[in-house]
């Protein structure tokens, strides 16, 4: 259903913060929200997500975060793994990656740097409806994800009117 690509690592001397080469992506810190942000660039790589892609911390203390490569190729370190899709709906299984977030973490192992392994990705067996089932499982995901936003936009705008009007009230008290 996926193809597993693994990053590998690229000496600092090898990259640069000038814009030189392609994106070079080296862990969680270069993630955004749900795209990451490229700050570091190489013009040696060596292993290459492609857009579309599910990117997934494999190694240190984010293991198990994912970001969905909206680029059209970025280098990527070896402390993650491009998930590409084959046979699957991308972004159901950008989805079902993201459930697994705290499973991911819970089997990172080793003393020095957490992390997982190839196997640990590629042996977990999701449930896997038809494609036709996929597609509306993401759009009503979609539309949850954009209820949730426009909520959490009420509410801080809600929270702004409440300070506003106690310290129009404080102000008329104190007057």
């Amino acid at each position: 259903l996926i193809d597993l690509i693994s990053g590998q690592h690229i000496d600092a001397k090898d990259y640069n913060t000038d814009s030189k080469g392609v994106g070079y992506l080296t862990g969680p810190s270069d993630f955004g929200e749900i795209v990451p942000i490229v700050s570091k660039w190489t013009e040696k790589p060596k292993k290459f997500a492609r857009a579309g892609d599910i990117l997934l911390t494999v190694k240190g203390s984010g293991v198990g975060k994912t970001n969905l490569l909206d680029i059209e190729e970025v280098a990527i370190s070896r402390q993650i793994m491009a998930v590409r899709a084959k046979k699957i709906e991308p972004r159901f299984l950008d989805i079902v990656l993201q459930s697994l977030h705290q499973y991911f973490a819970s089997l990172a192992n080793g003393a020095a740097i957490p992390g997982i392994s190839r196997t640990d990705v590629t042996d977990y067996q999701i449930p896997l409806p038809p494609l036709a089932e996929q597609s509306r499982i993401v759009a009503r995901v979609e539309s949850l994800r954009r209820l949730c936003a426009d909520l959490r936009q009420r509410l801080a705008a809600s929270q702004t009117a409440q300070a506003q009007l106690a310290g129009a009230l404080v102000a008329d008290l104190s007057a």
